[in-house]
Parts: structure tokens; sequence; C-alpha cells
């Protein structure tokens, strides 16, 4: 519910939804995994970290899905280098993956690299556009979409 809630904007609602399925199943690692995207999108990066590693200790074989939200958390913070790294060191890489390091690359002014990236990410979708792949990206803060959006188009991506 809480993905659903955050999906539509309700992020009060989301918190809620996610802290009541963590209250239920405080061991569950994939939940807290999950609630920790909502944690980072409302704002609250720093215990979407600590979500993560609470996750990560109970089950170190997360989804790659799941352990990709700590390095969406560390571009959040504008923890560029570590995202890049936590990103870089996933075994399956995503588009998202590959489109958050990229925008932490030109963050860092490497371009060039970020470039290369999302050329892999198009390669794999021809239709991937900025603004397709931040609808998808559910901050509080508008701001932090927009954000998204101009550093991916400074690397490359159609608008």
């Amino acid at each position: 519910m809480g993905a659903f809630e955050l999906m539509g904007g309700n992020f009060d609602e989301a918190l809620a939804h996610s802290r009541r399925a963590m209250e239920l199943n405080p061991t569950d690692a994939y939940i807290k995994a999950r609630c920790a995207a909502i944690f980072t999108f409302v704002g609250e990066a720093e215990r979407s970290l600590r979500l993560l590693d609470d996750a990560e200790m109970l089950d170190p074989f997360l989804p790659v899905y799941c352990v990709e939200e700590r390095g969406v958390a560390l571009h959040s913070l504008g923890r560029y280098a570590e995202a890049i790294e936590s990103l870089g060191r996933l075994t399956f890489q995503t588009n998202r993956s590959r489109l958050y390091r990229a925008a932490a690359l030109v963050e860092l002014n490497r371009v060039d690299e970020a470039s290369r990236l999302v050329r892999e990410a198009v390669w794999g979708k021809p239709d991937l556009t900025a603004s397709a792949f931040t609808s998808g990206e559910y901050y509080r803060d508008p701001e932090k979409v927009r954000e998204l959006g101009r550093l991916l188009r400074k690397a490359g991506l159609p608008p």
C-alpha cells in the first residue's frame, strides 16, 4: 500500500503504510528494503540507508532492485562518488542504476562516462527519455525530479 500511495503522491500515507508494514514484520528484509525507497523519496534518505543496512544484515542476497536503493539514497544526499561506487557494484545493472550513476557522474563533471551509461540504457530501451524515466521517480520535492532530469539530459538522454 505504501508504494501505491507514493505513486499517487500521498506521501504521508505512504510513510504510514511503510511504518506499519515494518511494525508487523520487523525482521522482513524485503519490506525494509522496499520501504527504504519511500523514505528516500520523502526526503529521509539517511533513514533509508539505515533501513538498507538492517535489510542487508537480515538477508545479504536481496534482489538487485532492493539493493540499488542504496545508490539512489546516496545520490539524493549528494554523496555522488559513493552512489557511483554502490550502484557500480550491483551484480546486474538496471536502467535505473545506470541512469542514477550517469546523473552522479555529471555532478562530478565526468560527462563522457555519464554519456556512455546513457547510451547503454538507451540501447536496451530505445524509446527511453528523461521525462519518462523521471516520471517514475516519486520525490516529494519536485525540484529533485527536475534536477535529475536536467542531469540526465546533460548526459545525453533525450528530453
